[in-house]
């Protein structure tokens, strides 16, 4: 898996994905534009606070 850098974004924080499997699954255009609305998931995957999360996209 790769290493993603965390960035600050206005009181919360951001995860960089990569646009070309972005691309793949439709989310974005050609242009790395949006296509229409789009929302993730994040979750938790552990109880110890130890920093493992799961991302998945959702489909309005």
């Amino acid at each position: 898996m790769e290493m993603r850098k965390l960035s600050p974004a206005g009181g919360c924080v951001t995860v960089s994905i990569p646009i070309d499997d972005l691309r793949e699954r439709g989310v974005v255009d050609e242009d790395g534009e949006l296509v229409g609305s789009h929302w993730a998931k994040v979750e938790s995957l552990d109880q110890d606070d130890k920093g493992d999360y799961r991302l998945e996209l959702v489909s309005p």
